[in-house]
């Protein structure tokens, strides 16, 4: 069923596509409304979302004029019952009445409703769109995977999940390693216990912010810090594997996409405070709602403040940031919107794991830190966006985006290097330590726009969308690299090392980025059954990266380079058939390049990543749209991937690399394997989010050192599941609700003069629990177990050293809403 027109903001409507493939196409009656029974789950809330659950669940439209259902709330509705009788039920106390007019459900004032079912105000229907805050569900009708295009879950030819706000919620996800830690299709690298590089199918991911190619969520895909909170965010979407259509420079492990709050149409506020384990502490602060009497102006403001210890000594991390945003209907069917997004955070000290020798643990416990203790760094990140959204009477839309970045980092380490070589393992001689002072300023600007609208052709509504980006980025370095001496590890006290101080930089760096692009995009709806997704994107790309040294005055030997790509074209294509009315089949393929910032010790860059993705699958819409399910086996296929390059141990030309390591392009890798996944409602009160993925990467042809077949990026594990759930027990106010994460075993090989050696971290298994007590509709308390077993495991290893996982962590929160 196709959606409703758009809306700007003077009226809202509400607009609800068909939720469920369940529904049969062919219109419904009246009496058909009143007698098919259907399972409504819709907690009480804002009686805008939940007239948008609701259109979801009954698999009809609902058209009803904004002003409304400005200041009204629901008292929802849960049980089987005909769509008519839940619709009256939902809208108890509001004086609004409905009537059925085909298989659209109009909300009006009595009186306001002809006897031909049509509306004499001048409404305008729009698609509810995919926003997952207040709807209390796992899952969500709508996605921005593809850009331009209204397709939900199920319509997109590729594997896309979603992690809502209730989920967010329920299990208490901070930040974003949280939210992806519930998804088993990604692995997170870690680096230096603070550093974490989101893997999907054995490759690195990318980054956006309300679907804006280009964004810099991480840099040398290392999300630093974790700064982004989830206090900001209705929802993580991911989209697994190459995405030309949306990014032009991308990665082929997938695209991660954080969707902002918006403004809401009436007021509501909240604050929550948590506390937990290792001194944590937590609060977080939202209010929203209409700015004039009308609620033409809108604002949202969320403020949070977060402080915690670790189970490692001398570790401690402290975060506050801010988040405003404010949108205006300028004019019928336009929303001009501005928002800006501030974290401060400040760590104390990289911690650098515990030694191993010949792939053996010393004897060294969880809690053991190497590092300086008297290390200090800091991160500040600022966005600034402003959108207009505009709809036409063509029903075609246009959106445009600006974003500017200011990200500026201040990095004070004390620099172990644990390579093996000249280690004596009996007396723990032979370890070599250095500060590192790196001062980091990054401004980003990017410019987004968008057109999609539908078309007729051949006696059928298809949908087309263009687009064009744009995004500069500049670095300013400046860092130095001081040998200190020898230390003992037996007799290593952090607290013995000074915080690293300043001086003179040895070098500065320069890095400019450019890049533009323009996308094409086509849904073709061939037949009742069968969509055709057709699109391309045309890709510039201009990366220089120059590095003076201060003692000559001329450019580093090291360090300086250039490169350059000019209309990358990146195809794409997908088809989607509907097999019965809950299940489709689907196939896609796609391309991508991936400009790289890794750094050879020649002093180049990487080359760009060239590969394509190839996918078929099968996927499901269940219990009227509230369960989504999935089955996709994929291959990727990619070149010059940049992988460490162990044959340069000089520290002097790591650090000109970049600090930890010098990288080379790998040849040929070849990634295949097998994602399953449910997200959503299984019975009334049962939330559940599950997957299960398998991947095998191996090298193909014309990497230095490896022979086609071996096995690639092994510290990933070849099977990871991940089984989250919750249950809201009838009539007590309880929900209770546990995860599982789960994986195989994984190992790293190295070379140590003519011996070679083997880090194995077994398979392991982790569980948490949760509960939650809701006084009534305003206060709830939440009570959360991770890690219940306290497992011992490695979160991640090299071949000199391991970072241990987070023991069992309890944490409590409260939480008020007005």
């Amino acid at each position: 069923m196709k959606p409703g027109k758009s809306i700007g903001l003077g009226r809202l409507v509400a607009a609800l596509m068909l939720g469920t493939a369940l529904v049969p196409t062919l219109p419904m009656t009246a009496a058909m409304a009143q007698e098919a029974a259907r399972d409504f789950r819709i907690p009480a809330q804002p009686l805008d979302d939940a007239l948008m659950l609701y259109g979801r669940q009954a698999g009809m439209m609902v058209s009803v004029d904004a002003a409304l259902l400005r200041g009204l709330r629901s008292p929802g509705v849960s049980g089987t019952l005909p769509p008519g009788q839940a619709l009256q039920r939902v809208l108890a106390g509001s004086g609004l009445s409905w009537r059925q007019s085909g298989a659209t459900m109009i909300v009006s004032r009595p009186g306001e409703v002809a006897a031909d079912g049509s509306v004499q105000l001048d409404t305008i229907t729009i698609q509810a769109g995919g926003k997952t805050e207040g709807t209390g569900s796992w899952t969500t009708t709508d996605t921005s995977a593809t850009p331009g295009l209204p397709l939900s879950i199920r319509e997109t030819p590729k594997s896309v999940s979603v992690v809502t706000r209730q989920q967010m919620d329920d299990f208490g996800m901070r930040d974003l390693n949280d939210a992806l830690k519930s998804d088993s299709s990604i692995y997170l690298e870690t680096s230096n216990g603070q550093t974490t590089a989101p893997i999907s199918r054995g490759f690195a991911m990318q980054g956006q912010i309300d679907g804006v190619p280009g964004d810099g969520m991480w840099s040398g895909n290392a999300n630093i810090g974790s700064t982004r909170d989830m206090a900001f965010i209705d929802r993580v979407e991911v989209l697994q594997g190459a995405a030309g259509l949306s990014t032009g420079a991308g990665a082929p492990g997938g695209t991660i996409n954080l969707i902002r709050k918006r403004p809401t149409q009436e007021f509501q506020s909240s604050i929550e405070a948590e506390a937990g384990s290792w001194s944590a502490g937590r609060v977080v602060a939202d209010v929203s709602g209409p700015l004039n009497e009308s609620g033409s102006i809108r604002g949202r403001l969320v403020g949070m403040a977060d402080k915690r210890d670790s189970f490692v000594d001398y570790i401690s991390d402290e975060k506050e940031g801010v988040y405003g945003v404010v949108e205006a209907d300028i004019a019928p069917n336009t929303v001009l919107g501005a928002s800006v997004m501030y974290t401060q955070r400040d760590w104390s000290a990289y911690r650098y794991g515990v030694p191993l020798y010949r792939g053996k643990s010393l004897g060294f416990g969880r809690d053991t830190f190497f590092g300086g203790a008297n290390d200090g760094n800091r991160n500040d990140e600022t966005h600034y966006t402003a959108y207009l959204e505009h709809t036409f009477a063509n029903d075609w839309k246009l959106n445009a985006t600006a974003m500017h970045k200011k990200m500026d980092m201040r990095l004070r380490l004390t620099y172990f290097n644990f390579a093996e070589s000249n280690l004596d393992a009996v007396t723990g001689e032979g370890k070599s330590y250095g500060t590192q002072p790196l001062d980091y300023l990054t401004h980003q600007n990017i410019l987004s726009v968008q057109t999609s609208g539908p078309v007729q052709a051949f006696g059928r509504t298809h949908d087309l969308a263009f687009g064009a980006s744009w995004s500069k980025t500049s670095v300013d370095g400046a860092f130095r690299y001081d040998f200190m001496g020898p230390f003992n590890i037996y007799d290593f006290d952090p607290k013995a090392y000074p915080r690293p101080q300043w001086g003179d930089p040895q070098d500065y760096r320069w890095i400019d980025t450019k890049e533009y692009g323009v996308f094409a995009a086509a849904n073709l709806n061939v037949s009742d059954r069968l969509k055709v997704l057709l699109g391309a994107r045309w890709s510039w790309y201009d990366q220089t990266n120059r590095t003076l040294n201060v003692q000559t005055g001329r450019d580093s030997t090291y360090g300086s380079s250039s490169t350059s790509e000019s209309g990358v074209f990146a195809p794409y294509a997908g088809v989607v058939y509907d097999l019965t009315s809950q299940w489709s089949a689907y196939a896609s393929y796609s391309e991508i390049f991936a400009p790289q910032t890794q750094i050879q010790a020649d002093g180049s860059i990487v080359k760009p990543v060239t590969g394509s993705n190839y996918e078929i699958g099968l996927k499901g819409e269940l219990f009227n749209g509230g369960l989504n399910t999935a089955l996709a086996l994929f291959r990727t296929e990619e070149t010059n991937r940049a992988v460490v390059d162990d044959s340069v141990t000089d520290p002097v030309l790591i650090a000109r690399c970049g600090g930890r390591s010098c990288y080379r392009a790998a040849g040929e890798i070849i990634s295949q394997g097998v994602d399953l996944s449910a997200s959503g409602e299984v019975m009334a009160n049962l939330h559940i989010g599950a997957g299960y993925t398998y991947t095998d990467a191996e090298y193909g042809n014309g990497t230095p050192g490896f022979k086609k077949g071996d096995a690639y990026r092994t510290t990933m594990p070849a099977h990871a599941l991940r089984l989250f759930a919750t249950y809201d027990i009838p009539d007590t106010g309880w929900s209770v609700g546990g995860s599982i994460r789960s994986q195989s075993d994984t190992y790293n090989t190295y070379k140590a003069g003519a011996d070679t050696y083997r880090v194995t971290q077994g398979g392991y298994t982790l569980v948490g629990l949760m509960a939650k007590y809701k006084f009534d509709d305003n206060l709830n308390l939440s009570l959360r177990v991770d890690n219940l077993f306290d497992k011992t495991y490695a979160d991640t290893y090299s071949n000199t050293n391991l970072y241990y996982g987070e023991p069992r962590r309890i944490t409590a929160s409260l939480k008020y809403t007005f």
